[in-house]
């Protein structure tokens, strides 16, 4: 889906959970929701955006979104990536906070499955 104004983005049901106080899925990984919209907003569905600066304090999780935005393009292009990050530690917490999402998610679709 395209979102032409970032200003409006509450008025999508995938946006409005970001305004509210529900815990959100992406929060299983210590997300915080200052991460989560641009995550969220940044995909290739969303011919709008081209580019995107992210601003805020050292250590607050920008390369960590930065990753996790590039994971929204991945799987498009039938190439190989390349990930460029500055220290070893952000390879390995990035590959912790994957294998945590990937368990995450398989343990909610099982307990969908349970009560459908």
């Amino acid at each position: 889906m395209a979102y032409p104004n970032i200003q409006e983005l509450y008025k999508y049901r995938e946006f409005q959970e970001i305004y509210s106080q529900e815990k959100l899925i992406e929060e299983n990984m210590h997300m915080k929701r200052y991460q989560i919209l641009p995550i969220r907003y940044i995909t290739n569905d969303n011919k709008f955006v081209k580019r995107i600066l992210i601003y805020h304090s050292p250590d607050t999780g920008k390369s960590l979104t930065a990753l996790w935005i590039l994971l929204n393009f991945i799987t498009i292009y039938d190439k190989p990536s390349i990930i460029l990050v500055k220290l070893k530690e952000a390879i390995s917490e990035f590959k912790q906070r994957i294998n945590l999402w990937y368990t995450y998610v398989k343990i909610y679709i099982i307990s969908l499955h349970k009560y459908n």
